[in-house]
């Protein structure tokens, strides 16, 4: 009896102690917001993809027990859409937050990368605003997920979360996985891209602070007496535990009554039922055999099913290309008898117009036959009218050289002339010059008469 209330009360107190702690994570489409909750929570709750459209389209909460240096929580993280995907409005996101939980302990905004868009830029914004980041620095957290980044280091990281950090107009801000550290205002983390190591403790780091308690217990969302709560938000952590608490003690009580009572018979039942379970289990195991060769041999059928349906999808593909090719033939088929059809009676057309052809160059060639023998009389009498003018020309030729001689004989006697003229030019200067001489001596003996 002892040892039961003594259970009873230890598991009360282990569940007192293991406090829930509810966080809110929020991000653009594509940040990388449930990568990051499977990486928190320690196995994969959340499907994820590395894709621009948002992968989260309803909200929804994952628990999963987190010890982080002793300290032991249950942790639960709410994953919500991500905002400019798919017609999610961040109001909606908001108001969803509000309805569906009674209070949020923390929230941690996830980006993807060191740039923002304008709308994402005033989303985040938005979210900084409806959480009071200003009043509530210590329960917020700034993560950067550009993993898939790896030409940069972490220094160049710790830049770019400086960077959005002062996009955003946060200028209060501790980077926690730099070597500057700041004062311990809203946390920010830039996560790792190459080593496994450090991106493991990174994620120890983002859970102590999860974990840790703040300096004011207050939640950064609470709701009170709200309408349209479900039966598993009504009550805390705490209150749960003081009625598991409770609820065992009454059990132990009455166990224990009951045990004094009949503790042999339940002990002989216990055995029995074992017995039973024992029986069941090899039945079951049996069973289980069985429905795994059965299952095998539904995998097999299975692929030789495949295997047939691909065979006969290659055979129903082969017959419809040769279907194909037997319409392209027969169509080439029709066109050639049709071109050679066409080409018959083109023939025909082509027969009867050189027939008429040959008519006319039959009344052709005998017009010039006609023509012909016109030329041929018309050439022998120019034959006849050439042989005279040979005769006449061979005539004139003659006369040309007669001329010729006597055009030569001319010119001897017009050069014997010239000579001549010339001696009679010579004969002429010098009689005058003997006249000068006789005139000059006559006036020589007049002047001696005188």
């Amino acid at each position: 009896r002892g040892s039961c209330i003594t259970f009873c009360w230890r598991l009360g107190h282990i569940i007192i102690r293991m406090k829930l702690k509810r966080v809110a994570v929020v991000g653009p489409a594509g940040s990388g917001r449930s990568f990051l909750i499977n990486s928190l929570l320690g196995s994969k709750h959340v499907k994820h993809a590395v894709q621009a459209s948002p992968v989260t389209l309803d909200i929804s909460s994952h628990r999963d027990v987190v010890e982080v240096n002793g300290r032991r929580a249950v942790l639960e993280l709410v994953d919500t859409p991500g905002f400019c995907g798919q017609g999610v409005i961040l109001k909606e996101v908001q108001r969803d937050l509000k309805i569906k939980f009674k209070h949020i302990d923390k929230a941690v905004i996830v980006i993807a990368k060191g740039e923002l868009e304008p709308t994402e830029k005033n989303e985040i914004r938005s979210v900084l605003q409806f959480l009071d980041y200003k009043n509530n620095p210590e329960k917020i957290m700034i993560v950067i997920n550009d993993r898939r980044e790896k030409g940069k280091n972490q220094q160049q990281k710790a830049n770019d979360l400086s960077n959005v950090l002062h996009m955003l107009g946060v200028e209060d801000y501790s980077i926690m996985n730099s070597k500057t550290q700041m004062p311990p205002l809203l946390p920010a983390v830039s996560l790792s891209n190459n080593e496994e190591v450090i991106f493991h403790s990174e994620i120890e780091m983002i859970q102590e602070f999860l974990l840790k308690e703040t300096t004011t217990q207050d939640p950064i969302i609470q709701v009170r007496n709200s309408v349209g709560m479900t039966s598993r938000n009504v009550f805390s952590a705490q209150s749960m535990a003081l009625l598991v608490l409770a609820a065992a003690l009454v059990f132990g009580f009455l166990l224990n009554s009951y045990m004094d009572a009949s503790v042999e018979n339940y002990i002989e039942k216990l055995k029995t039922g074992n017995i039973k379970l024992e029986e069941d289990a090899v039945s079951q195991k049996s069973n289980i055999e069985q429905l795994e060769t059965y299952q095998i041999k539904l995998k097999e059928e299975a692929v030789s099913d495949k295997k047939h349906i691909a065979t006969l999808e290659t055979h129903i593909t082969k017959l419809k290309e040769e279907d194909d090719s037997n319409k392209i033939s027969i169509e080439k088929l029709t066109i050639e008898k049709i071109n050679l059809v066409d080409k018959d009676s083109s023939n025909k057309k082509q027969i009867s117009t050189l027939e008429t052809d040959t008519g006319k160059l039959k009344e052709e060639s005998e017009s010039n036959k006609n023509i012909i023998s016109r030329f041929e009389t018309y050439q022998t009498k120019l034959k006849e009218e050439a042989d005279s003018n040979n005769i006449s020309i061979t005539k004139l030729t003659t006369d040309n050289i007669n001329l010729e001689n006597e055009v030569a004989s001319e010119k001897e006697q017009i050069s014997t002339l010239e000579t001549a003229q010339a001696k009679l030019k010579e004969e002429d200067d010098s009689n005058n010059i003997s006249i000068k001489k006789l005139t000059t001596d006559n006036r020589n003996l007049e002047n001696e008469v005188a």
